[in-house]
């Protein structure tokens, strides 16, 4: 028998390329380097489900997109620049910092986790969305909360984790998924989209994963599985 027990918290939160959206332009190169071009660069995420994605008519809206929107109006305001374009970028898990660091993109909305390591590159809002972690611990353990972890053992790192994908045994149409370590958020939205689109094991196999990525343990999971379908 195991027991569940919390771990870790996740926030999410909006990147930036420069600070205070609402401190003074002399004190920010972004935002003069906005006002001299005419223009935002938005990055977005294209599939993640609230926070950033492709609505019906083909443009980016979602939780996220909303709060970017009231900044890019602040910056309009700030710069006074009622007349600024906005222009959005799609970004991936991959190519988000990066593009924001080397100034391809002001800002970044989607569900971007503020860790410290980031924070050495590319600024925060405050945080918008909090979730939780949970690990499951035998219950002869002895382990019952955080603090009964000191002195034990602890194994930890960005390259461990698991991916078991889930499918029908008929027809080998997707039906879920089984994540387990660090950045593995960055995945629902695949599987999410897999999902809706009726995705079945064969489509996954011919599909590219482009190395090396996050991405690739969605295709390793469906060469793992017992049956071909």
């Amino acid at each position: 028998m195991f027991r569940m027990m919390g771990l870790a918290v996740t926030v999410l939160s909006i990147a930036f390329a420069f600070g205070n959206p609402a401190s003074a332009q002399d004190d920010s190169y972004v935002l003069k380097r906005i006002k001299e071009r005419g223009v935002v660069n938005v990055g977005h995420r294209e599939a993640s489900i609230p926070f950033s994605y492709i609505g019906p008519d083909e443009k980016p809206i979602g939780y996220s997109i909303d709060l970017c929107m009231a900044i890019v109006n602040k910056i309009k305001d700030e710069i006074q620049a009622p007349d600024l374009k906005v222009k959005f970028v799609p970004v991936t898990s991959q190519t988000r910092i990066p593009l924001m660091a080397n100034g391809t993109i002001d800002l970044e909305c989607g569900s971007t986790t503020n860790n410290l390591t980031r924070q050495k590159q590319v600024d925060y809002l405050p945080d918008t969305f909090i979730t939780g972690t949970q690990i499951a611990s035998k219950k002869n353990s002895g382990i019952k909360e955080i603090e009964d972890l000191n002195g034990k053992a602890i194994a930890l790192g960005e390259p461990d984790g698991l991916v078991k994908t889930v499918f029908d045994a008929k027809t080998g149409q997707l039906l879920g998924a089984h994540l387990v370590g660090a950045e593995v958020t960055e995945l629902i939205q695949g599987f999410v989209v897999a999902m809706n689109c009726e995705t079945t094991a064969a489509d996954l196999i011919q599909t590219v994963f482009p190395p090396p990525t996050l991405s690739e343990t969605q295709h390793e999971s469906v060469l793992d599985c017992p049956e071909r379908f």
